[in-house]
This record gives C-alpha cells, sequence and structure tokens, in this order.
C-alpha cells in the first residue's frame, strides 16, 4: 500500500539530508552515524564519566538547557532547508503526506524522518506520540501508532544503558566552541528521547 510505499523510498537520495548534511552547517557530519546515541558514543570521553555537574548553580545550568534547546531546534530548521532544497517536489510531498494523508500514510512518513534523523525531527516523533494518545481517532490509529512507536524506539531511540536528563551529564566539562556544541546537541537528544519514552510508557499503560 502507500504506507510500504513510503517506507521503501529511498531518502537519503531524494528526500533530505543525512543528519549534519545541512549545508556543512550542522554540528554533525556527514559520515558521522546516523543514530543519535552511536554518534554520542563515538565523542570523546569527558573526564570522570561517574561525576555530576551537580555543582553547576541554577542559572548555569538554565542558560545550557536553553542554549541546548536552541541547538536542536537549529538542526530541524537546517534539515528541513536542505531537504527543500535538496528536492523540493519530494519535500512537498513528504510535508503534504504529514498534514493530509491517511492515517497509515502519515505514520509512514512521520516514521521515516525519525529513523532519518531524530536528532533533525522530533516533531515528527511528537506526532506520533500525539496519534497514539488521540483516542477520537479511534483504536486502530492508536495501535498503528503504538506500534510505529515500539520500532522505533526498539531500533533507532533507546541505546543499551539508562537515559540521562541534560543535567545529569557533565555539563562543567564541556570544551569550548562547536566541539562543546556537540555534546550539547547530542544531551538534548537524550534528554528529549527519555522524556518521550516516559509519555510512550504512559500511554502504552492507558492503552491497556
Amino acid at each position: 500500500g502507500k504506507a510500504d510505499s513510503i517506507r521503501d523510498r529511498s531518502w537519503v537520495d531524494s528526500v533530505g539530508p543525512r543528519p549534519g548534511e545541512a549545508r556543512g552547517k550542522s554540528l554533525l557530519g556527514k559520515d558521522e552515524p546516523v543514530v543519535w546515541f552511536e554518534a554520542a558514543a563515538a565523542l570523546p570521553k569527558l573526564g570522570n564519566t561517574s561525576a555530576t555537574s551537580a555543582h553547576l548553580d541554577e542559572t548555569a545550568s538554565e542558560a545550557l538547557r536553553q542554549k541546548a534547546e536552541a541547538l536542536l531546534e537549529r538542526e530541524q530548521e537546517l534539515f528541513e532547508k536542505e531537504m527543500a532544497s535538496r528536492n523540493a517536489a519530494d519535500a512537498r510531498w513528504l510535508a503534504q503526506v504529514c498534514r493530509s494523508g491517511t492515517t497509515a500514510d502519515k505514520i509512514a512518513a512521520m516514521s521515516l524522518m525519525v529513523s532519518s534523523s531524530a536528532t533533525a525531527n522530533m516533531r515528527s516523533l511528537d506526532g506520533l506520540l500525539g496519534m497514539m494518545a488521540k483516542s477520537a481517532g479511534g483504536r486502530q490509529v492508536v495501535v498503528q501508532a503504538l506500534e510505529a512507536l515500539q520500532e522505533l524506539f526498539l531500533t533507532a531511540l533507546l541505546p543499551d544503558r539508562k537515559l540521562k536528563v541534560l543535567e545529569q551529564q557533565l555539563l562543567h566539562l564541556l570544551p569550548p566552541g562547536k566541539d562543546g556544541d556537540k555534546y550539547l546537541l547530542l544531551w538534548a537528544v537524550e534528554d528529549a528521547v527519555k522524556r518521550r519514552y516516559q509519555q510512550y510508557v504512559q500511554q502504552l499503560e492507558k492503552c491497556r
């Protein structure tokens, strides 16, 4: 069906960039791993990984959170611009599917975007969580969204370790400049995935 055809399309060749391929302006290079936690694992270790950043004062921690969220938003914008410039017709088609396609097509399109780059597509993940939470759409919609989310969390979103919120990371050891921003971006992704996984689990309980 249409949903299968969406999943089978060649994302990198026809629609959008790999994470970080937005005209060289992204923090993530085109040769880096697509999966966020693989990219994070490839970064050099920062000092004592058993330490925490608890000694950072609230003002400093909040400033870093705001910066991290801004970096995450910037990745989304760069991804969308690159997607539109690479193939405007496919970009319009995908946007149209997400807006007014069938439920199955919307779920397939949003899943494709998240699996292509979770770093740049948290909005699509939010869209799937929203569909899972909408009882008005009927149980079939909820189940389809649930199954898509389960697959994404298993294959593209959850590492084989406990997730951390941003404030649990080694914020006090951040290197300056672009290198530090890369850590901050991937920590922001981890924070976002952790919070969304909690939403998923909560909705799963309601579905039972």
